[in-house]
């Protein structure tokens, strides 16, 4: 079933994704969306090794390895997905954060 998500990857994003991604694990990786945080409602993008969905029924793939030739999989929390906290359309940039750069989740629509 397709969905009605779109999602954009700013190229810094994408780059430093690929990266760490060939890197730490021999390009056998995801991106996920989740709420890590245990905040509630703020969408984490990070990069983890592919073994971390064997027997995880709490992620699905919210965009195959395809999607827009970015050459991995995406997932989502699917708890995250059903309490709404997922934006129809999303956009993951690498920028500084208070932590140094990391990839940071926004939603397009409300951005100038």
């Amino acid at each position: 079933m397709e969905n009605d998500y779109k999602l954009i990857i700013s190229p810094a994003a994408l780059s430093h994704i690929r990266e760490v991604g060939l890197k730490q694990f021999d390009d056998a990786y995801v991106l996920v969306l989740a709420d890590t945080h245990a905040i509630g409602g703020i969408v984490v993008p990070e990069i983890h090794p592919i073994e971390m969905l064997y027997d995880n029924y709490h992620f699905r793939e919210l965009f195959p390895r395809d999607y827009q030739n970015y050459g991995f999989p995406i997932y989502v929390d699917r708890t995250m997905e059903r309490e709404g906290y997922l934006p129809q359309h999303m956009l993951i940039d690498f920028l500084p954060t208070y932590e140094g750069m990391n990839l940071v989740f926004k939603n397009p629509d409300f951005e100038s």
